[in-house]
């Protein structure tokens, strides 16, 4: 499922689409609250947007790809706890050092792209 630029600006009507795999957002911003019912998520992509948090993610411990380019992320905390979580690209987003070495502490397996 895609969605670009301006196509669309509230997507709770989508909370309940719980055998969605893949879901791709570009120039995104707003909540992903939506997405914490999505379990069966596997690839989610985020390019470009400001996004108040990715605590809704915490849910998805389907989630093996995770893209959030030129997304500034305050705390990738909820990410710590995705076991099946294999891939994060956070290139373009403003990520600390520190924010870069928590992730590839708590994440050891995953590659990170920054």
């Amino acid at each position: 499922m895609y969605l670009g630029v301006g196509e669309v600006v509230d997507l709770s009507p989508l909370s309940n689409l719980d055998k969605v795999k893949y879901r791709r957002l570009s120039n995104w911003n707003g909540s992903l609250s939506y997405l914490s019912n999505m379990v069966q998520l596997e690839s989610l992509s985020i390019a470009w947007g400001t996004v108040p948090s990715i605590a809704p993610l915490a849910q998805l411990t389907s989630l093996r790809g995770l893209k959030l380019s030129g997304v500034s992320v305050a705390d990738y905390s909820p990410l710590y706890g995705l076991p099946s979580l294999g891939y994060v690209d956070i290139r373009f987003s403003g990520a600390t050092p520190a924010q870069i070495s928590a992730l590839q502490a708590q994440l050891p397996g995953a590659q990170i792209d920054y």
